[in-house]
């Protein structure tokens, strides 16, 4: 049987209302958009599902259910101090989108990093132990900021695409329980589904988005 649960209903939280939600969070706390302007230096799209463009109109149109957007996002975070030496991080996002004809008013999910567990470090470990987890967490696409602010908070509220590897609520990490679009969403959401959403008839969809 499907997973009924997991699919998105018109009651759910709209692309808009994410950005106007994660705007008010970083004007009082983190600024993700300061964050991912010093960043994210590029991302792609690696696949989309039920999303076809249609000859004859000529526009992009959805194709099934729900649409389904894979990315890759390239950063060279400079924002805070590194634990890793890793030259760049690579991390999946994925946005998943109930009705493209809505526009930005659409009701959605996300992921930013991959579906696989986390590894944590132990106390007791020496700093080098530490550093070679990090680097295994990134190399496998976990983007652990997003898993101890967001993973958690966003089962809660229905946002969350994918599994919620969290057993807990984030009480330091974010400590209001709110939710709000980590510095990789926002950069896909602002720079490539915005105007994808606003014109789907002369958006360049494959196209590498950089930041200049």
């Amino acid at each position: 049987m499907p997973d009924l649960k997991n699919r998105l209903t018109k009651k759910d939280i709209s692309l808009k209302e994410m950005l106007v939600i994660s705007y008010d969070y970083y004007h009082k706390n983190d600024n993700k958009e300061w964050r991912a302007k010093l960043d994210i230096k590029q991302a792609k799209l690696t696949r989309r599902q039920n999303f076809s463009y249609n000859k004859s109109k000529r526009q992009w149109e959805q194709t099934g259910r729900e649409t389904k957007f894979s990315f890759l996002i390239k950063s060279d975070p400079i924002s805070y101090k590194r634990t890793d030496k890793l030259k760049y991080h690579w991390y999946p996002v994925i946005f998943i989108l109930r009705d493209v004809s809505m526009g930005i008013n659409s009701p959605m999910k996300w992921r930013t990093g991959s579906l696989i567990k986390p590894q944590f470090t132990k106390k007791g470990m020496t700093k080098k132990q530490r550093e070679k987890i990090t680097e295994r967490n990134i190399k496998q696409g976990i983007q652990l900021q997003f898993f101890f602010e967001l993973e958690w908070v966003l089962h809660q509220y229905n946002l969350l695409y994918g599994r919620n590897w969290a057993t807990y609520p984030p009480r330091k990490t974010n400590s209001t329980l709110f939710p709000f679009f980590d510095k990789h969403a926002f950069y896909i959401a602002s720079k490539i589904l915005l105007p994808l959403l606003g014109s789907t008839k002369r958006f360049a969809l494959n196209k590498i988005w950089k930041n200049e």
